[in-house]
């Protein structure tokens, strides 16, 4: 079996997306290749709280002799018919250069086709991307939209539910890395607006958790490093969701709930817009500019319209059926 290397990271400040997307590809690819995570900004003790690493060979250089890097590594140890998957704003075409090898395939998972890498293949599932966005040659396979979304294992492959009449609990995340002056300013704006409905907010780090402490009331629970499963719950507990336009905004759509979302980093915003433009959730902006106006306008509008048919009609694809076609054909080649 040949092997397949993840040049990603994750820590608190880069998030968890780009670890999770590529554990979804991992999961999915496990059957046909040695799956290896190759790290160099992650720390060690982040590496243990994931239990899915026990099961695949993991390389950290965070701590390393610079002496020895990732590339070094690659360039020993990769041969032909391996696949190497690149998932990390770090890595350039400069740094794609020292890598290739005669036979290894490339991999990029994307999120701005503006600055893709020219790898064989390139992964970018935002809503409505069109290939006439990249700059790739014409030669490179893009893989695009929802058809290869990568999400967790408990979202891909979760079965939807008809939800009960609104119940007004609120779901509340803004993705692993947290921004304490957005999640204050949406709870103090809620309790203003809709002070008898009960707040599920969910943080990355144990360390936002205790920043929040002195918002908890007796409608409001803030939970920190929960197991898919259970974000699953609390999404399908709730009638209203207010996240991030990042990874947490596509699994609140696969499980199907109403939206309300917004950006605070540039990589976010085009799935804001998409969101908003689809008819599957309401767009916010710029989340470090919403005013309380803005947000009790969206919070109005969302208590007239359902966006939860659209949103499961849309992501109701066989993401698993799909890669597993592309890859077997690569290491057939």
């Amino acid at each position: 079996m040949n092997n397949a290397f993840f040049r990603t990271d994750f820590n608190y400040q880069i998030g968890f997306g780009h670890i999770n997307r590529c554990l979804s590809l991992a999961n999915i690819l496990k059957t046909l290749y040695h799956c290896h995570f190759v790290f160099t900004s992650t720390p060690s003790n982040l590496i243990k709280k994931i239990k899915e690493f026990e099961e695949f060979n993991v390389h950290n250089f965070f701590s390393e002799n610079k002496n020895f890097d990732e590339i070094d590594f690659l360039n020993k140890t990769t041969k032909s018919g391996d696949i190497v998957i690149f998932d990390s704003y770090s890595i350039d075409n400069n740094y794609l250069l020292k890598v290739l090898k005669q036979g290894v395939k490339t991999v990029s998972i994307n999120d701005l086709p503006e600055n893709c890498l020219n790898t064989d293949i390139i992964i970018n599932y935002t809503l409505g991307i069109q290939k006439e966005q990249f700059k790739a040659p014409n030669k490179k396979q893009l893989l695009l939209g929802p058809d290869y979304l990568l999400l967790r294992k408990d979202f891909l492959e979760y079965k939807f539910k008809t939800k009960k009449d609104n119940n007004g609990n609120i779901f509340i995340c803004l993705g692993a890395s947290d921004n304490f002056e957005i999640l204050n300013k949406i709870i103090t704006y809620l309790k203003t607006i809709a002070p008898e409905n009960k707040l599920s907010v969910l943080v990355g780090n144990k360390e936002m958790q205790e920043k929040l402490m002195s918002l908890i009331d007796c409608n409001l629970k803030i939970y920190y490093n929960l197991q898919p499963n259970r974000v699953i719950n609390q999404i399908e507990n709730s009638s209203i969701a207010i996240v991030s336009s990042s990874t947490i905004a596509l699994e609140c759509m696969m499980v199907g709930v109403n939206l309300l979302t917004g950006y605070y980093v540039d990589n976010q915003k085009y799935l804001a817009q998409n969101i908003h433009s689809f008819g599957m959730g309401i767009n916010m902006g710029n989340l470090y500019d919403l005013s309380f106006e803005i947000f009790n306008k969206s919070y109005i509008t969302l208590q007239k319209i359902d966006f939860r048919e659209k949103q499961i009609k849309y992501f109701a694809k066989n993401q698993k059926m799909n890669y597993l076609e592309i890859f077997k054909q690569i290491s057939y080649e």
